[in-house]
């Protein structure tokens, strides 16, 4: 799950955002990966980590937004992520 946290975000769009990380951790708990990305990519849960529903939705409610957009930079990571899931079909979501 990659999570914009760039300028034109904050408040509304990133509670959503915290939402969605907590549906992601609950479908495939042992197997996700929530990044958030402005000018560089921060790993709010890395793939092979272990990190409690909570905390992961606590990382993307603490996110303000500032900065610019690096959505190349956010797709990279998120393919090193992706690249040590287990799961048979793997997929990102970006979230602006």
């Amino acid at each position: 799950l990659l999570v914009d946290r760039s300028g034109s975000m904050g408040g509304k769009p990133l509670a959503t955002n915290a939402v969605a990380a907590s549906a992601v951790a609950w479908r495939a708990p042992d197997d996700y990966s929530v990044l958030s990305f402005g000018k560089d990519v921060v790993v709010a849960k890395s793939q092979d980590a272990t990190k409690s529903n909570e905390a992961v939705v606590d990382s993307v409610l603490a996110l303000r937004g500032f900065g610019t957009t690096d959505v190349a930079g956010a797709l990279l990571a998120a393919r090193d992520q992706l690249a040590r899931s287990t799961a048979a079909r793997k997929i990102t979501a970006l979230l602006r």
